[in-house]
């Protein structure tokens, strides 16, 4: 199953306008889907309709490519640990649960493709292109600062390899990790990892023990 789709997901208190983003998304050819949960609302964004599956409890939303899925596969598993634990694809996967009112995305174990999140007590965004958070900037109300600590992890490692992005209060999900954003009485969020390349016969245990380090370094 192949989903070349980007999204983005957002959910704010139920008094929180979303007429603006609705706006913003569809003056860019997005499709737009609502869903009404007990104490808060959520919006979908996305490019292609046929990458959202949906049944009475749950939403599924994919981005990528799903080995050995169809919609009808993807409907049956959303218990979250069947995904983590046979999770064989190069991509990103949504899962909204209605009734517990939580929103999990898994993503991709190998980085092939990102995940951005910005969570605060009053709302949160899930998004895969850093653009579309930047255009509902004046829709949310939110401001995207440079991170200064940021440049200094690209000047010693050529790169971004911790959660930090170019904006303060925008972060990013590592290979093998996933967040639970629970939606009920505000948004408060966790992220966990279910696949580590620590994992792998290839690294020794003295080098598991140094990335580890490594990892625990540049993610505090």
């Amino acid at each position: 199953m192949l989903c070349l789709n980007n999204f983005i997901v957002m959910g704010t208190a139920n008094d929180f306008p979303q007429d603006l983003a609705l706006e913003a998304l569809q003056s860019i050819g997005f499709k737009v889907q609502r869903v009404d949960l007990a104490s808060s609302k959520i919006m979908i964004g996305l490019q292609d309709e046929n990458c959202l599956i949906s049944s009475e409890d749950a939403l599924i939303l994919l981005h990528g490519v799903f080995f050995e899925e169809t919609p009808f596969s993807v409907l049956n598993k959303t218990v979250p640990r069947f995904f983590l634990g046979e999770y064989r694809h190069q991509g990103i996967l949504v899962l909204i649960n209605k009734k517990e009112e939580k929103v999990y995305v898994i993503g991709d174990p190998g980085a092939t493709r990102t995940v951005f999140y910005l969570v605060s007590p009053k709302m949160f965004v899930l998004t895969t292109d850093m653009r579309l958070l930047k255009l509902l900037q004046k829709a949310l109300n939110i401001q995207l600062k440079p991170d200064i600590l940021t440049l200094y992890e690209i000047m010693a490692f050529n790169s971004i390899v911790s959660r930090r992005t170019l904006y303060k209060s925008v972060n990013r999900l590592l290979p093998g990790e996933y967040i639970i954003v629970r939606a009920n009485n505000g948004f408060k969020y966790k992220v966990n990892k279910y696949w580590d390349i620590t994992n792998l016969d290839i690294v020794t245990s003295v080098n598991k023990e140094a990335i580890a380090l490594l990892i625990k370094l540049i993610v505090n």
